[in-house]
């Protein structure tokens, strides 16, 4: 999809175009100890003293990047989105580093993975719903969308029942929302490889193929749990041509397709932003200012879900186990 994709430095004034190959290429001169003594200085500045360090969560000393997405118009307000995935590696979730916006996009992970919890996946199935439905429930955004990854091991069960037992967040299975205006795509599935420790929701690539030869044209947003390889960039996001792709990866484990995965949360490429969320990208992760074309309606459709559909997924939560005491179980 056309739209230009520009950069607002919180701290600066006004919006810029994202730097050239040859301006960051003249903006990395000098000597090799003169770059890293700057960089300790701009770190330490940005990190406060360590009493303040000791007082709030760190991610809040470090000013998000405001990334704007389309063309800035006054009669068209825009639609801010935070984004954040693998929060099963943090105690809170990740909830003291996710940034206040309209939208909040979780790509994938809020549960931990154990290869035992496959023996035991209908109680496993029923406690990360129940995990993932109260992490929503805290979070303030107006939307919030959820789209599994490899730690999620429902993927036995179908969209619209899933939807009836996430009622705080909008879950997307290959299936889309509008928000305001904003279309937003999400897909669950990832290839099957080393160094993926869930095994949910995995396909092997002739079946991702299929998948993504069914996903639209007409998607802003594309949200999935996996950093885009080089296949998936030729045969969807080169076709489907989003502006925005929000993904989460783990920062210290770089790819072909993102060797600098660890040093650039945010990249550019042909005209899109591919975006990390991971939670270990707290300082590094940005906001975007997401504004719809001026000719567009800033309608919203949401999933919905069928009364008989909610009322089988209902009954199929196990019932509360009654509690005995010692004294009731010696008079019975």
């Amino acid at each position: 999809m056309s739209g230009s994709v520009q950069l607002f430095h919180s701290q600066g004034s006004g919006l810029i175009n994202p730097p050239t190959a040859q301006q960051q290429k003249l903006s990395s001169g000098g000597s090799q100890l003169g770059r890293h003594l700057k960089r300790l200085i701009g770190q330490r500045q940005q990190r406060g003293s360590k009493k303040q360090r000791q007082q709030q969560p760190n991610h809040l000393f470090m000013q998000p990047q405001v990334y704007v997405v389309g063309s800035p118009n006054i009669k068209s307000p825009f639609l801010r989105i935070a984004h954040i995935s693998d929060t099963c590696e943090v105690d809170d979730k990740g909830a003291s580093s996710i940034y206040e916006a309209d939208v909040l996009v979780h790509c994938g992970n809020l549960n931990n993975y154990q290869f035992s919890k496959h023996f035991f996946k209908d109680s496993e199935f029923h406690s990360q719903i129940k995990a993932i439905d109260a992490f929503f429930a805290k979070m303030p955004h107006k939307y919030k969308i959820f789209v599994a990854g490899p730690n999620e091991i429902f993927d036995g069960e179908s969209r619209e029942k899933l939807q009836a037992l996430l009622p705080n967040c909008i879950y997307l299975q290959d299936s889309s929302c509008v928000i305001e205006g904003v279309r937003f795509y999400g897909t669950p599935w990832t290839v099957s490889r080393r160094g993926i420790d869930g095994r949910g929701f995995v396909k092997s690539h002739a079946e991702l193929k299929t998948i993504w030869s069914n996903i639209p044209d007409d998607v802003d947003v594309f949200v999935a749990p996996s950093i885009p390889t080089n296949s998936m960039y030729e045969e969807l996001v080169a076709r489907i041509r989003p502006k925005l792709f929000l993904y989460g990866a783990r920062p210290d484990r770089p790819s072909k397709s993102d060797p600098h995965s660890e040093e650039n949360c945010v990249k550019f490429k042909d005209n899109v932003i591919f975006a990390n969320g991971h939670v270990a990208c707290a300082g590094k992760r940005g906001l975007f200012d997401f504004y719809a074309e001026a000719q567009s309606s800033r309608e919203t459709r949401l999933p919905k879900v069928s009364p008989q559909v909610a009322s089988e997924a209902l009954q199929s939560l196990p019932l509360p186990r009654r509690r005995y005491s010692l004294l009731s179980c010696i008079q019975s």
